[in-house]
Order: C-alpha cells, then sequence, then structure tokens
C-alpha cells in the first residue's frame, strides 16, 4: 500500500520555515494530504504533486505525513518522515508504482544525500536475477501471467 506515496523530497538535516515538499504517488491516487505533526498542511488534487508546508519557526522534532485517497475516498497509501532528528548522511528509497491504466508498473530508485551528491551507478536484482534501470534510475516492470 505505501508504495502508491512516495516522497522525493527528504529532509535530512535540521529544516523549520516553509518548505517546499515533492510527491511520488501511483495513479490510485486522486487526493492527496500532507500533514505535519499531525495537523493538515496541504492538500493536492492534480499533478505536480508539489506543495509548500509551513514545519514551524523552531528546529523540534515534527512529523511529516503524506496520504493519498483513491477516487472512492478509501485510502490508498501513506508515507511519512521524522525531521529534525539525527539521520544518515544519505537516505534511499525503492518505490514500487502500479498502473491503473494497463501499463507496466515502474520500479522507481529515490535519494537524498546530505551534500546533494549524486549515484553514478545503480543495480537492483529480484530473486538474484539483475534489472537494468534507465538514466532517471526507474525499471518499467512487465507482469508475467
Amino acid at each position: 500500500m505505501s508504495a502508491e506515496v512516495v516522497f522525493l523530497t527528504l529532509f535530512l538535516g535540521l529544516i523549520a520555515g516553509r518548505q517546499p515538499v515533492e510527491m511520488q504517488v501511483g495513479e490510485a491516487v486522486t487526493l492527496l494530504r500532507l500533514f505535519v505533526d499531525g495537523q493538515p498542511a496541504a492538500t493536492l488534487t492534480a499533478p505536480p504533486w508539489r506543495a509548500t508546508v509551513d514545519l514551524g519557526a523552531n528546529l523540534q522534532p515534527r512529523e511529516l505525513l503524506a496520504v493519498g485517497y483513491g477516487s472512492d475516498g478509501d485510502e490508498v497509501g501513506r508515507a511519512s518522515q521524522v525531521i529534525n532528528l539525527p539521520r544518515p548522511l544519505a537516505e534511499f528509497t525503492i518505490g514500487w508504482l502500479a498502473s491503473n491504466n494497463g501499463a507496466s508498473p515502474t520500479i522507481a530508485l529515490r535519494w537524498e544525500h546530505v551534500l546533494a551528491a549524486k549515484p553514478s551507478r545503480a543495480t537492483i536484482s529480484v530473486d538474484g536475477t539483475p534489472l537494468e534501470v534507465d538514466a532517471e534510475f526507474e525499471r518499467s516492470c512487465r507482469h508475467s501471467t
């Protein structure tokens, strides 16, 4: 369920004030709500899935939560991150984005580095079988029935 909603913006250092947040969502998401410490911060209904949220004036730990809803109003995915706590120098996420229109789902590799370092290459394998990723570190996956 959580693969339908992925943070593209990861906060690794200390941060406060109004900050841009970018999300990646699956096709099942028709409404996305962002919350800071459980309080509504933004509501998005269409791409681009970006908003500016107020993280407050103080450098204190906060939870940033994104909840995606489908056309029927049911929750289809969520993602959260805790900010202003010690974190690793870099973070990495593997997202699985399903498609509702019959297209192949996509595996997306996303990262954030405190010094904005970018990877030069990436590899991924499933059950020992290597999968090639494109220049955007994504791989379209074909279903086998």
